[in-house]
């Protein structure tokens, strides 16, 4: 797995698969690519594996929050 976060959007890469968080004002915005085939990112499928974008939506906050608590340790 390849975790990877910039400004307002946070990647998890898993297999064939990628899924992007766009933090928004309002809400987060969640893409899910299956690169094998689309290589492009031009054919959103989150709708339609709800089941693995939620298992990488939690992925993706475990590491976000370890980096968080990682961040939090060296400015103490």
């Amino acid at each position: 797995m390849f975790f990877y976060a910039f400004r307002n959007q946070s990647y998890i890469r898993s297999g064939e698969w990628k899924m992007i968080k766009t933090n928004t004002d309002i809400e987060d915005k969640f893409e899910l690519y299956k690169l094998s085939s689309d290589i492009e990112e031009k054919n959103n499928v989150a709708l339609n594996n709800p089941e693995l974008l939620q298992t990488l939506q939690h992925k993706l906050t475990q590491w976000e929050q370890n980096v968080r608590a990682g961040v939090q340790n060296i400015s103490k």
